[in-house]
């Protein structure tokens, strides 16, 4: 093989390297999972306008949040009766 094989080699598998360690999550992630009884976790959305509203704009009433994507053929098919 020559040198310019051997540096492209070299090269390609420093960036194949780089790319997997740097995407690799460090440990375990500590995310809260919604429960029926408890408090929902705290979250911004943003609205139609893109002002920003908060879980916790609502403290105190009933909350239906219902996440959807307009490539979902049962999400479309359900939009009527929510």
């Amino acid at each position: 093989m020559s040198s310019r094989g051997v540096i492209l080699a070299v090269v390609l598998v420093a960036g194949l390297l780089f790319v997997l360690f740097t995407q690799v999550e460090r440990g375990p992630r500590q995310t809260r999972r919604a429960v029926v009884g408890l408090e929902a976790p705290a979250f911004v959305l943003l609205d139609g306008e893109g002002a920003a509203v908060r879980l916790s704009d609502f403290r105190g009433k009933t909350v239906f949040l219902h996440f959807w994507a307009s490539w979902c053929k049962n999400c479309r098919e359900e939009m009527p009766f929510i």
